[in-house]
């Protein structure tokens, strides 16, 4: 077991995505309520009088209390049961998340680095003329569902995110006292003077950034460690991983300030040659104080007035026709049609782009899939534990002692006798332990030798082929080069793969986010796709077969214990009975039995 050494400490109740995400939860909300109040101030439809505009306030707020409450408790109960079923985790998936954690966290600090800044005003962001569309039209039920839907959907998206991450409450409350506090700086920020907001913003993204870029590279070395390959320099890994993080930190920021820029010249009336002319900052500030180039309009020609003319009236044709749409008669104001307004309407999620939307749904998906498949991992774990050495102890526990399979001659008959005595009295020959089975004749004993060095690998491809293919795409693969199985025992090792399936499904895609695929060991503590199959489907698959390479005494790349392997046979080296394929061996070194369980 390789434990990493992390470059930030590790503690058992502390999980950096948990915190970060948390904190980010908690700002986002906060901005998505304010740009809410906001959006009231600005509309016609609120503020034609104080007691409307206090209304509109009221039902923002309890929407806002409704839905944080119900989402709380529905995280809450939805935590604690991923928690619970995931407890027994196999060690290796639990470090590989633990590093994950790290560049989850490192991502969603450098988002925030260029969503502070945009909170403050300081970079230009699209979304803050969104919210006006969604107050209802001076509808208070319509204008809670927008409350209540922006909220509950922000709850899910971190719930999604967080569930493999789940059981550290004290990275929840650090986290929500850390938003808070965030919270309350850009709050300040927005209220400062202009350079002022500029340097508060600039620093918090900075530290932001400084802190993703240190969770990187630590996240990056704590999954190479695990997976046990690639980088054997740790200081090497770390700073590359911190370099390239901080650079594309940088490239997002210079994205963040050319949109600015350019929606500064178009919305300020900006000439490009008045463009040209001003410095960075002089730009943000421009967009921080909202004022236009004043005297400066008079370098625009007079094709440039012409375009911003007809920008203008597009811009205001564009919105009106949006605020029409979002304005249904009270009889088509249906959960159905909200939804669908909500669906295909505006942006509603405050602050974020496009891009921040598909990489948050991205995220929610695949944090889904991993919860799903560790949590039927460890239930599945769970049945190989309990049934490994019960299905060992039977089927080799007293190997020695039953039956055996034997042959007359090379190439002759082969017959089941009660016991290794038996045959020896009707001068036979022990071929191996147990009785006979439909791989037990010559063409198929023949394989089981020559395989020896790869079969796990081959079949393991063959198993692959279960999950989406038939049964005649297995079976095709097991006859064909470089297995070659015939007739019934094909048929018997098709039944090993679908029973593996049935059983190890979870197994086998787990081992693909901790590099396992490969790993054809078999113990009770070493849980593989191998260790599933020999526990949940050998015990039909070995009489089935007959012939295995434990009962033939045929050495693999897996190390057997002694009581596993047969001791009673009489061919001392299968070379002397099939000197043909002596002498081929697969550069694979992956073997054993338990392979047919990989999928």
């Amino acid at each position: 077991m390789v434990v990493p050494t992390p470059i930030i400490p590790e503690s058992s109740q502390f999980n950096y995505a948990t915190l970060v995400l948390s904190a980010v939860l908690v700002l986002d909300i906060a901005a998505e309520i304010g740009e809410y109040f906001r959006a009231l101030e600005a509309s016609a439809h609120w503020t034609y009088s104080s007691r409307r505009l206090k209304e509109g306030r009221d039902a923002v707020t309890q929407a806002a209390l409704h839905s944080i409450a119900f989402s709380s408790v529905f995280t809450f109960i939805t935590a604690t049961i991923v928690t619970l079923c995931t407890r027994d985790m196999d060690w290796r998936m639990i470090h590989v998340l633990e590093g994950s954690s790290r560049i989850l966290a490192a991502l969603t600090l450098a988002w925030s680095s260029v969503k502070i800044p945009r909170l403050v005003g300081i970079y230009y962001t699209a979304s803050r003329e969104t919210h006006i569309h969604f107050v209802g039209c001076g509808n208070p039920k319509v204008l809670r569902f927008h409350v209540s839907y922006s909220i509950l959907q922000y709850f899910l998206f971190i719930l999604c995110v967080l569930l493999p991450f789940c059981g550290r409450p004290t990275s929840v409350v650090l986290g929500i006292s850390f938003g808070f506090n965030v919270s309350l700086l850009v709050y300040i920020a927005r209220r400062a003077k202009s350079r002022m907001q500029v340097k508060m913003s600039m620093s918090m993204a900075a530290f932001f950034a400084l802190s993703s870029s240190i969770l990187f590279a630590d996240g990056c070395h704590y999954i190479q460690t695990v997976w046990g390959r690639g980088w054997q320099n740790e200081w090497g890994l770390g700073l590359i991983s911190f370099l390239t993080w901080s650079f594309f930190i940088i490239v997002f920021h210079y994205r963040n300030y050319f949109l600015t820029e350019r929606m500064v010249v178009k919305k300020r009336r900006f000439s490009y040659h008045d463009r040209n002319e001003r410095v960075a900052i002089s730009l943000i500030l421009s967009n921080v104080f909202h004022k236009g180039p004043g005297a400066r309009n008079e370098i625009l020609t007079k094709n440039e007035l012409e375009r911003i003319a007809k920008e203008v009236e597009e811009e205001e044709a564009e919105r009106t026709e949006s605020e029409r749409s979002t304005c249904m008669r009270e009889e088509d104001q249906t959960i159905w049609a909200l939804l669908k307004m909500r669906f295909f309407g505006p942006s509603d999620l405050v602050f974020m782009t496009k891009v921040d939307r598909y990489l948050v749904y991205f995220l929610s998906v695949f944090s889904l899939f991993v919860v799903v498949v560790n949590i039927g991992a460890t239930s599945q774990m769970k049945e190989v534990r309990k049934n490994f050495h019960h299905v060992h102890e039977t089927l080799y526990g007293a190997m020695d002692q039953g039956p055996v399979c034997a042959f007359d001659k090379v190439g002759g008959s082969i017959t089941t006798f009660s016991s290794a005595n038996d045959a020896h009295q009707a001068k036979h020959t022990i071929a191996h332990c147990g009785a006979c089975g439909a791989c037990s004749d010559w063409h198929n004993l023949r394989l089981q030798y020559k395989t020896r060095s790869y079969l796990a690998k081959a079949s393991a491809r063959c198993g692959r082929l279960s999950l989406l293919g038939g049964r005649s795409a297995v079976l095709e693969c097991l006859n064909s080069d470089p297995i070659g199985f015939q007739g019934e025992c094909a048929e018997c090792w098709a039944d090993d793969i679908f029973c593996a399936r049935s059983h190890c499904a979870f197994i086998f895609l787990q081992s693909n986010l901790i590099n396992t695929v490969s790993n054809f060991q078999v113990g009770a503590e070493t849980i593989t796709a191998a260790t599933c199959e020999e526990a949940m489907c050998e015990l039909e698959f070995v009489p089935c077969s007959g012939a295995n390479r434990r009962r033939m005494n045929i050495t693999s790349s897996i190390r057997r214990p002694g009581q596993q392997l047969c001791s009673i046979m009489d061919v001392s080296d299968w070379a002397d009975i099939f000197p043909e394929e002596s002498l081929d061996s697969s550069s694979d070194s992956a073997s054993g039995d338990g392979g047919k369980g990989e999928l």
